[in-house]
């Protein structure tokens, strides 16, 4: 099908968020490298997640597909840097979003006994990365990767 439209420049605010899952990933990636194609694209900001920093027991898949999206950032990084096109990642850990507060409590418990600062992530503690990345204070930064993650993790 027709690919997305989109645009994104340093002095306009607008901000357009997509899933990067197949094929749009991949039609992300063959773009940045085409000087033909139709976006202004000035930021790449991929959400990862700590298991792709340190893996997951019983989540290889997630974790290897996770790991492998840090990867990517950091090719982009380098192949859009004289472009102007910065490209990061965001590892969030555990988030109170829908899915982690349908957890049966004890287990989310015990997750949260493992964050130093003693509770979830909130959404918008994740959406602050994005806009930041996103804007011109951010420009110098590029094939980095915020983990955002209540110190859980360090890399």
């Amino acid at each position: 099908g027709d690919a997305p439209t989109a645009s994104r420049r340093r002095n306009d605010r607008s901000l357009y968020i997509f899933s990067l899952d197949s094929p749009l990933r991949q039609y992300c990636i063959r773009t940045t490298s085409n000087p033909n194609f139709e976006w202004t694209i000035v930021s790449i900001i991929v959400i990862s997640s700590i298991n792709g920093q340190k893996g997951q027991f019983a989540q290889v898949n997630y974790a290897a597909t996770k790991a492998g999206d840090l990867g990517i950032v950091k090719s982009l990084a380098q192949e859009g840097a004289r472009a102007g096109i910065t490209a990061n990642a965001i590892c969030p850990g555990y988030i109170a979003t829908d899915m982690v507060m349908a957890v049966p409590e004890k287990v989310r418990e015990s997750i949260i006994a493992q964050i130093p600062t003693g509770r979830l992530g909130e959404p918008e503690e994740i959406a602050r990365c994005v806009v930041f990345l996103a804007s011109d204070d951010a420009g110098f930064i590029n094939g980095s990767t915020i983990s955002a993650n209540g110190g859980q993790f360090f890399v």
